[in-house]
């Protein structure tokens, strides 16, 4: 790996020399994608920048994606920073969950949040809608917080999500009593939220086949998925990155 602004290569050597790396661009040359995730972990570790990664086709930018969250999860690696956010940014091909996810990252760009994005060539030169600059754009549920039932599933179906008997893919959606199942766009699991009145009881992700909650989370975002809703105002992934974002295979 050679930065741009400090010439150095980095494959191979101390970690201490990761700390020479800068914002700006940086090559990374043919090598596993365990040894990608590492490096790209031990550079927003030890660097504290944000870091664009472009993989060099779809297939790899799904392995690389998924090895980075595996190490994050099972790793303390990141003790004394915020928590850290990966996301994957695919090609937008007209995929209301794939609209999703974009409105969830540009959210969280607009918001100077610390990040990890995984791309991939054909993503980055898309232009994408930036209807996140619209406080309707996602909709975030928190514990203890109240909301009208009625209100948000009425604006969870205007929103692209679809109500079923039960849920089983993203963009799906139940309601039985107070109890609201839906999968938003981006996030591994379906979600149930439990009310109680108009005041949130308990969120959960559960299984999607067996329907039984596995864990209890203190909020969960619900994003658009109408591109209808996005408007014509587009940009490129690039023009929403802070200045100080490394991009690595630019």
């Amino acid at each position: 790996m050679t930065n741009k602004n400090t010439g150095n290569s980095i494959i191979g050597v101390n970690r201490a020399m990761l700390k020479d790396i800068l914002p700006g661009t940086a090559q990374v040359w043919d090598t596993p994608i365990s040894a990608q995730a590492m490096l790209c972990l031990d550079l927003y570790k030890n660097n504290q920048i944000n870091i664009l990664w472009i993989a060099t086709d779809i297939r790899e930018m799904e392995r690389l994606h998924e090895s980075l969250r595996t190490l994050s999860k099972y790793k303390n690696r990141f003790p004394s920073q915020p928590p850290l956010d990966i996301f994957r940014f695919q090609p937008m091909e007209k995929d209301p969950a794939i609209f999703g996810e974009h409105l969830k990252l540009t959210q969280h760009l607009r918001e100077e949040n610390p990040f990890i994005i995984i791309t991939c060539p054909h993503a980055v030169e898309q232009e994408i809608p930036i209807a996140g600059e619209s406080d309707q754009a996602i909709i975030t549920l928190s514990i203890t917080k109240t909301y009208k039932l009625d209100e948000l599933t009425n604006w969870m179906s205007t929103a692209g999500y679809e109500f079923g008997v039960e849920v089983y893919s993203q963009g799906e959606a139940a309601l039985r009593g107070g109890i609201l199942d839906f999968w938003p766009a981006g996030s591994p699991r379906p979600v149930r939220v439990e009310f109680f009145g108009d005041e949130i009881d308990s969120i959960r992700y559960f299984d999607d086949q067996s329907q039984c909650s596995i864990e209890k989370i203190d909020s969960i975002q619900i994003p658009q998925m109408d591109f209808g809703f996005a408007g014509e105002k587009t940009c490129l992934i690039t023009d929403l990155l802070p200045e100080n974002t490394l991009i690595i295979n630019p």
